[in-house]
């Protein structure tokens, strides 16, 4: 009975929260008549709704004290091992992997020695950036908050310190490419590069995006794309000998995924490759209503590359588990080229049919997750 009790207390914050997050962003972009009508303009893409500065400092309020509140420590746990370091004063084991972090702890230590504080911040600071990021997107559909919701982008900030951090200012960083902002795409790829080394994947895949102009160039790079998941191992041991060379320092960064000769450090997951099932949906129906679509959304064939790049690293799981995390720093944007399909797509019931298999997909993959950590560590964390 304690068991359930937690469960169920632990769905109800959630299910508040989701409420609450409704309520904020969506109520005056998707209910009200103003949000219907301005969703998304063709003529007129910037004339989509921003969210207001308050609405993203509540919602981000909400995120960072759910962190606090539902987020057990189990001793197993990554966000145990940064609750002992930043509670003992050790964050120069912190600076070994995330100088971000180690920044971020050190400003706080000036305050306060108190773990929890250091949850608060850093999922607030995630959730803030990934909903100023969404003002940023010159063309945005409400619809695509929802997608975000019910997946897990935001509650990664409660226990994924450093990656979390790398995501947000990576979502940053792609949505200033799309709105032509070169100074801040390039700050948001830096600082996610403090955070995390999984954002160096960033830099070649801009050179892609940049490149995706034409339909031939389109299919050239999804090719290649395809062909680095067939023949991983050959391409990643000629790149692993590349960076050793180049950046050394680099190379002891990538230890957790790839070895010194470009192989596998983790064994595979297969069940992993599920978590990519709303990204695979996202890639088929773009690919599917390309010629329908492409007028009607800017840099279609850049959310495609992008949304082909999360499809293949889920797959790329197969081969080891942590390989998703190359594709996570792209889930927001890849919800929200979703959000733009949904408004555009010419038939009404095929639209409704996707959005409902998206969402549900992702709120049935973050259920499976709330539900296995939960009795591996026993919390949500």
């Amino acid at each position: 009975m304690e068991v359930i009790a937690s469960i169920l207390k632990i769905s109800l914050y959630y299910c508040g929260g989701l409420l609450a997050y409704w309520f904020v962003c969506l109520r005056r972009n998707a209910l009200s008549k103003r949000g219907a009508a301005s969703q998304m303009s063709r003529e007129s893409p910037r004339q989509a709704v921003k969210l207001h500065a308050v609405e993203i400092a509540l919602v981000s309020l909400a995120i960072g004290f759910f962190s606090v509140i539902c987020g057990a420590t189990p001793e197993l746990s990554d966000r145990a091992h940064f609750q002992v370091f930043f509670e003992s004063g050790l964050t120069e084991r912190v600076k070994a992997g995330s100088f971000g972090l180690y920044v971020v702890e050190e400003i706080l230590h000036s305050f306060t020695n108190n773990a929890s504080v250091l949850f608060f911040v850093i999922a607030f600071l995630v959730t803030a950036i990934l909903l100023a990021s969404y003002n940023r997107f010159p063309q945005r559909a409400p619809i695509a908050l929802m997608f975000v919701a019910f997946s897990f982008c935001y509650l990664y900030g409660c226990y994924q310190l450093k990656e979390a951090v790398a995501v947000a200012f990576a979502t940053l960083a792609l949505a200033s490419y799309f709105a032509g902002r070169k100074v801040l795409c390039i700050g948001g790829i830096l600082a996610a590069i403090q955070f995390h080394e999984v954002a160096y994947i960033l830099i070649p895949l801009l050179l892609l995006l940049h490149g995706a102009k034409r339909k031939s160039l389109v299919v050239f790079e999804a090719l290649l794309l395809a062909v680095c998941v067939f023949e991983f191992s050959e391409i990643s041991s000629a790149v692993i000998k590349l960076v050793n060379n180049l950046i050394p320092g680099m190379s002891l960064q990538t230890t957790s995924y790839l070895n010194q000769e470009g192989g596998i450090s983790v064994e595979s997951n297969y069940m992993t490759v599920l978590k990519g099932l709303p990204y695979y949906l996202i890639t088929i129906i773009a690919i599917a209503y390309r010629g329908k679509l492409q007028g009607s959304i800017k840099n279609y064939d850049k959310f495609l590359i992008l949304s082909i790049f999360v499809s293949l690293t889920s797959i790329m799981s197969f081969y080891s588990y942590w390989l998703w995390r190359f594709g996570e720093l792209c889930y927001f944007a890849d919800f929200v080229f979703a959000g733009l399909i949904v408004s555009t797509i010419p038939m009404k019931k095929e639209g409704q049919l996707f959005t409902a298999a998206t969402a549900l997909s992702s709120l049935v993959l973050s259920a499976r997750y709330f539900l296995t950590v939960f009795f591996t560590y026993g919390g949500i964390i």
